[in-house]
């Protein structure tokens, strides 16, 4: 079975027309390019789905979306496939105005929930992108400000990973620092009927790790910088915590790749 199978499987007709049935799947397709390493010479590029209908939405990388539709066959049919690759494991749930983020740290699931309140301020630049008038915003969001270009003719109350909250869809978005940002790439519309869930594989569901997230950026954050000593003294499960605040030398010194991580959130 083709990657390109399970890359159509949630898609169903292009969208053509800016009106809005609350009835119908949304499928958005952004390119999003990222500098999660200080020592990368270009960015990495990757290609993510936001999934929405109603109240309720999800957003993964496409590539995380086949990998775990892979692992499920794969695990019911006990037949081994090649699986993509993807720098980023997690998957983003919201119902109502609480999101569920889902995350794999040392092959271990963690969950924790947010109800994000994003205060945009309103700038007065406007340009049209994909042939949609857009205007721009702003935010600050976890130790970082973002900006985002809404689309006014499409009022959809959503944006790539936890954005939203906009009198249009987010076309691009992106942090002032430009390490990560994410771009329109298609709009789709469909009348399937799909469960907003990220597949566990490796756990039982009850095995899931609930965690804060607070804690669990303090622990990713850990992953990425501690040093290969650290690791292996403690083991992949109970490695010691590096402070976010730690000296900045200390982090691109004595990390797990010598890279210094570069997180989408920072600890609030």
């Amino acid at each position: 079975m083709t990657y390109l199978k399970y890359l159509f499987v949630f898609i169903g007709l292009q969208m053509t027309s800016s009106q809005v049935n609350d009835d119908l799947l949304f499928v958005v397709d952004y390119v999003g390019t990222y500098q999660r390493y200080k020592t990368q010479d270009t960015p990495y590029k990757e290609y993510f789905r936001l999934m929405k209908r109603q109240d309720s939405s999800i957003f993964q990388s496409i590539n995380g979306m086949i990998k775990d539709t892979v692992l499920r066959d794969v695990t019911s049919t006990k037949t081994f496939r090649k699986l993509p690759n993807t720098h980023h494991s997690y998957a983003i749930r919201y119902e109502r105005d609480t999101l569920i983020y889902w995350d794999k740290v040392f092959q271990k699931d963690y969950e924790y929930e947010e109800k994000p309140n994003f205060e945009w301020s309103f700038l007065s630049q406007t340009k049209i992108i994909s042939g949609y008038n857009c205007r721009l915003a702003s935010v600050n969001y976890s130790g970082r400000t973002w900006f985002a270009w809404y689309a006014i003719e499409l009022p959809i109350n959503a944006g790539p990973y936890k954005f939203r909250g906009l009198p249009g869809l987010i076309i691009d978005c992106y942090d002032k620092d430009m390490n990560y940002r994410w771009q329109f790439f298609k709009l789709y519309k469909s009348e399937k009927k799909i469960v907003f869930q990220k597949f566990h594989f490796s756990n039982e569901l009850e095995e899931i790790i609930k965690i804060t997230k607070n804690d669990f950026l303090e622990l990713q954050y850990s992953l990425k910088n501690a040093s290969f000593n650290e690791l292996n003294k403690t083991g992949a499960s109970g490695f010691k915590v590096l402070s976010m605040s730690d000296d900045s030398s200390l982090r691109e010194t004595k990390t797990l790749n010598g890279r210094g991580f570069i997180p989408i959130e920072l600890k609030e």
